[in-house]
């Protein structure tokens, strides 16, 4: 389907706001470097990636800039060999503690949460008259940031300036709706956190927002992870406190990657998929009777894992995955004994969920 992007660059090319991107995307397709716009397409607009450990990060941005390098052709007549410059992927790669949202609320005029996004835009409408001949100052972000990614040498930094100027804007601008009674301190104190993420450093947030992070209102359409195995007792009792609060499904002594299903889940769209890899406690374990019944409708498929799968890894471990606009009473299974041989594809089997739902825990029997 459309293998000279010939569709593509007709539809999307315009929409490129950048006319330095667009003119390199227009040499790349004239001299058939198909890939590469592929892949730099890919990177820019659908994959989003976070991590607490800011190690991970770098890695994963190594990882883009890598399947990048590798398709360049080298033309010794061409400035820099005709080697584009890398990417920018401050804005696609971030370092954040997933779990935990910002605390901001606010009560429309009808009584009802709204996001705090959603109320900024609300208030920039009451306050600005002139609203439709200027440009809301979230859009004037995330457009900048857009161009920051393709972004280089001297504009890459006047960029970053015009950035930060923004968002010193807006601070400045929720800091006048406090005193009219808008908003409270402890809203002020979630504010000062977004103002203050510092996106350049690759210092670890606090907190987590897609829209602020990433410019997406609505959710992904695919959350794909392997979130981390760790006991809650091993972790602070006043995060654990937090989680608690946070998350209805935790009860018990649970594991921190149940909580990372929900919130996974709660990252998606109505109509997509979550896909992680992750222990098999999750099947009939008592304490994670409060997660098999948040999700048990949404389950499409369960895969129980060989032994072998990671070296050096003695838990067992299973693949999830769940589909948020299929409530079904249908799943498909594997169940791999400990000692078998992985391989590929998998020979699912369909099976009812009615003895599960049945089940006063909810378990998911695949044995």
């Amino acid at each position: 389907v459309d293998p000279d992007w010939n569709v593509w660059t007709a539809q999307k090319l315009p929409e490129i706001s950048d006319p330095m991107q667009r003119d390199m995307m227009r040499k790349k397709k004239k001299k058939k470097d198909i890939n590469y716009l592929r892949k730099l397409t890919i990177i820019r607009d659908i994959i989003y990636g976070c991590d607490i450990q800011s190690i991970a990060v770098e890695t994963s941005k190594l990882r883009c800039f890598l399947t990048l390098i590798v398709d360049e052709k080298i033309d010794k007549n061409q400035e820099n060999f005709g080697i584009e410059p890398l990417p920018n992927l401050e804005f696609k790669f971030v370092c954040a503690n997933t779990l935990i949202p910002l605390d901001i609320n606010m009560k429309s005029a009808i009584n009802d949460d709204v996001g705090f996004w959603k109320w900024w835009k609300k208030r920039q409408m009451e306050l600005f008259s002139n609203l439709t001949e200027q440009q809301d100052e979230l859009d004037k972000l995330l457009a900048k940031r857009k161009e920051y990614f393709s972004s280089h040498h001297q504009r890459k930094q006047e960029i970053k300036k015009e950035i930060e100027l923004i968002q010193s804007g807006i601070l400045t601008l929720i800091s006048r709706w406090w005193l009219t009674g808008d908003m409270t301190s402890e809203h002020i104190m979630e504010v000062n956190k977004i103002i203050n993420w510092k996106m350049f450093e690759q210092k670890s947030a606090d907190f987590f927002d897609l829209y602020w992070m990433y410019g997406i209102e609505d959710g992904f359409d695919i959350v794909i992870g392997n979130p981390p195995y760790v006991d809650i007792k091993q972790l602070d009792p006043i995060l654990v406190a937090k989680f608690f609060k946070l998350y209805n499904t935790t009860e018990n002594r649970i594991n921190l990657y149940s909580i990372f299903i929900q919130k996974g889940f709660e990252l998606l769209n109505e109509k997509w998929i979550l896909s992680y890899i992750n222990p098999n406690s999750m099947l009939l374990n008592s304490s994670y009777k409060k997660l098999r019944a948040y999700i048990i409708g949404y389950v499409i498929q369960l895969v129980k894992l060989p032994d072998n799968i990671f070296e050096n890894a003695t838990v067992e471990t299973m693949l999830l995955f769940l589909n948020k606009w299929l409530n079904s009473n249908k799943v498909k299974t594997k169940f791999f004994k400990n000692t078998d041989k992985f391989t590929l594809p998998i020979k699912l089997d369909m099976i009812e969920k009615s003895d599960w739902n049945k089940d006063k825990d909810f378990r998911f029997n695949l044995f």
